[in-house]
């Protein structure tokens, strides 16, 4: 059991505790942990009561939904995004059987910098753009 700590992506204030073998436990207020002990390539998102996240391994970036993990390396992680007028689409699929399939709502009014695009604000869309990109890899890569 390995328990790591995680930010969140959109609210500051927010640490998830994870656990590798068990999936996440419990969300913290910021102020009740130490700032050295939150991993610094982690980040998760809660939507609908449901935790999506990604954070760097030996093995390169692995991505979690609840309590599955997958390594974005792996060829058979597929990931897909569609951006709609009112809503956007994330399709996850994990050898060629749909883990996730998810229509949601626009991001509005996040907790964050005031200059970023869409492309970064919304999680699976900075996802699914970063699960192919050699360097994005390396970079989340213990």
């Amino acid at each position: 059991m390995s328990t790591k700590l995680f930010r969140n992506r959109d609210v500051f204030n927010c640490i998830l505790e994870y656990d590798t073998s068990a999936g996440p436990l419990k969300e913290v207020s910021v102020s009740s942990v130490a700032e050295k002990k939150i991993a610094k390539h982690g980040t998760y998102i809660k939507l609908d009561g449901k935790y999506y996240g990604i954070y760097a391994t030996a093995n390169g970036p692995c991505f979690f939904f609840q309590d599955d993990e997958f390594l974005l390396r792996d060829p058979d992680a597929v990931f897909q995004h569609e951006s709609r007028e009112k809503q956007h689409y994330f399709r996850f699929t994990y050898n060629d059987k749909v883990v996730i399939d998810l229509t949601y709502d626009h991001w509005d009014d996040l907790d964050i910098d005031p200059w970023s695009d869409e492309d970064f604000i919304d999680f699976f869309i900075w996802l699914t753009k970063s699960s192919g990109d050699q360097e994005f890899i390396n970079m989340w890569t213990e």
